[in-house]
């Protein structure tokens, strides 16, 4: 397994969400851990390619602390086609991988 880059977003839901308590908020879960610190900047962006091998679970326990909150973890492998997305809210997660197909060329469509 190599190595991975990340990135995080978020999007605040509900009546009277505060865009900028949660971006605090966010940005002290990051600097409180050692991995999530290493892979993204406080603001989700990619600091470093890592090897965060707990990064859904600890992204279940930061969607709990902010249940309102929805979140999506991206994940860029080092290795072909490794490309996938971790959706969060109120500790739940669903990890997902990239679907990749070829679209087949019109002239395969025509009679000959």
């Amino acid at each position: 397994m190599g190595y991975t880059q990340f990135t995080l977003e978020w999007a605040v839901g509900g009546a009277g969400a505060d865009q900028e308590i949660v971006r605090q908020d966010v940005a002290k879960w990051i600097a409180g851990n050692e991995e999530a610190q290493y892979a993204l900047n406080e603001d989700g962006t990619s600091n470093e390619s890592a090897k965060w091998y707990d990064c859904l679970t600890d992204l279940r326990e930061l969607s709990a602390l902010l249940p309102n909150v929805w979140f999506v973890l991206h994940g860029y492998g080092e290795e072909s086609g490794d490309i996938w997305r971790a959706y969060a809210k109120a500790g739940k997660v669903e990890k997902v991988k990239a679907e990749f197909k070829f679209k087949v060329p019109g002239f395969f469509k025509l009679k000959h």
